[in-house]
């Protein structure tokens, strides 16, 4: 209900905007920005894609197809192409989006690099393109490594990817090597236990297809403990107004 309301109040907003300062302004690319968020929180992910297509097609006008922030408009249809199952459309929106992060942050930012080749991983990882999938979480890896900045959850999150790889491939040993560097650097100083729940899972999958079933139960049955902790925590948690 709070969605709808807000996404009425946007919308009211909008055509304020527009009337008063036409449509090509970032005041109003803003507000199309805002509507695309609430849309996608609805769930309604093609509503969601229109606004953010009409807030990109703004900042390029006044931005310039080079600018950081329409970087951050591809980079959030592309998000949207991936649940959609648009995987091409996706891979499209991601790799214009790495050129223009490549230009602009040059060494600095280098995470934001990282992510979104974790984000091109995924597309070729749900493409079925394992090499190339590969390939990508090594360069994200690399490069998430060499960031002064501290981010385990990140490396985490990529290590667990580079092994699901290894899953598909039927290499499980391997693949447990990359969910152990996981877990070490998840528990380094991870705030999202959200992760460790998936390389649990994944670690899981990977004992039983090397047959140890027994581990592999203990594995699952940790990663159900977590998960309803996590579920029981968000019961807990004090509502604040």
């Amino acid at each position: 209900r709070s969605f709808t309301k807000a996404l009425g109040a946007f919308d009211a907003a909008l055509k304020l905007r527009k009337s008063a300062l036409g449509e090509c302004h970032l005041s109003v690319s803003m507000t199309y920005n805002k509507m695309a968020i609430v849309y996608e929180y609805l769930g309604e992910l093609s509503e969601a894609i229109f606004m953010h297509s009409k807030t990109l097609a703004i900042r390029n006008s006044i931005l310039g197809s080079q600018h950081i922030l329409v970087a951050s408009s591809k980079q959030a249809i592309g998000l949207l192409h991936f649940q959609t199952q648009q995987f091409e459309s996706a891979l499209t929106c991601f790799k214009e989006t790495l050129k223009i992060q490549t230009s602009h942050f040059g060494t600095q930012q280098q995470a934001e690099i990282a992510c979104t080749l974790n984000s091109i991983g995924d597309t070729y990882f749900a493409m079925n393109d394992m090499n190339l999938a590969l390939i990508t979480y090594e360069k994200a890896l690399q490069i998430m490594r060499e960031d002064p900045i501290d981010k385990n959850d990140d490396i985490a999150s990529i290590l667990n990817n580079i092994g699901s790889v290894y899953i598909v491939k039927h290499k499980y040993k391997r693949s447990m090597c990359f969910y152990g560097d996981a877990l070490t650097s998840i528990q380094d100083g991870s705030k999202n236990p959200f992760i460790m729940t998936k390389i649990l899972n994944n670690i899981g999958d990977a004992l039983s297809g090397m047959g140890e079933k027994e581990n592999a139960s203990i594995a699952y049955n940790k990663a159900m403990d977590l998960k309803n902790k996590m579920n029981n925590d968000e019961k807990e948690e004090p509502l604040s107004y």
